[in-house]
């Protein structure tokens, strides 16, 4: 990405396929545009944190990672890089690090499925959501999407989307990182929903870390 572009840039969002580029990162190191470097293999959680780390130094407020059927990773700046998220919210968006991983479907096809994730996640930013909402509506219009054959026809409206949600609509039971690293924990995005699994794997440089979501 060109420096100049993403420092006019409020939200990055990548494919998984990014992370099959950069194979291997140096630890504390930030990514330099166009260059590949192979000095030692981080875990993917590690590696998720220094490309999303990279973008950010660069000027945009948020990072959001589509990592295929592994869910979504999405890492935030400081408040002053969130102009465009509404100032009641600034303090939730801060400074977090979480990945969701995908919501249950009956998989048709995948064409789309990770546009309309990110169709769903700026939807939210729109509409004023806190970031777990906005996350939960990302991988919730994937999953819609991937119901259908095509791309589009099975897009949902918003109080679709939000009714489903609301039906305590299941995620895929893996782990998204395998081994992601120290400092990496599971978590509900609400303690006292105790029936509610585990569901929001929290990177160690989130802000919100040891309390609710």
């Amino acid at each position: 990405m060109d420096e100049e572009i993403a420092d006019r840039t409020e939200v990055v969002v990548a494919g998984h396929l990014c992370l099959d580029i950069i194979q291997e990162i140096r630890s504390g190191d930030l990514i330099q545009p166009g260059k590949l470097l192979q000095v030692g293999p981080p875990t993917m959680g590690e590696l998720l944190s220094l490309i999303a780390k990279s973008l950010l130094a660069m000027g945009p407020g948020i990072v959001a990672i589509k990592c295929g059927t592994d869910g979504l990773y999405v890492r935030t700046g400081p408040k002053e890089q969130l102009s465009f998220i509404a100032p009641n919210l600034r303090d939730d968006w801060a400074n977090r690090e979480i990945i969701m991983p995908c919501l249950q479907a009956e998989v048709k096809g995948t064409t789309g499925a990770g546009d309309t994730t990110i169709a769903g996640f700026l939807a939210a930013i729109t509409k004023g959501c806190r970031l777990i909402h906005a996350m939960k509506a990302a991988c919730g219009t994937g999953a819609f999407c991937v119901e259908a054959e095509d791309a589009t026809s099975n897009i949902p409206g918003w109080g679709t989307l939000t009714n489903r949600l609301a039906s305590g609509w299941k995620v895929v039971a893996t782990d998204p990182l395998n081994e992601p690293g120290q400092g990496w924990y599971w978590t509900s995005w609400d303690p006292k929903r105790t029936n509610e699994p585990q569901q929001w794997l929290v990177g160690p440089d989130d802000s919100k870390k040891g309390s609710s979501l």
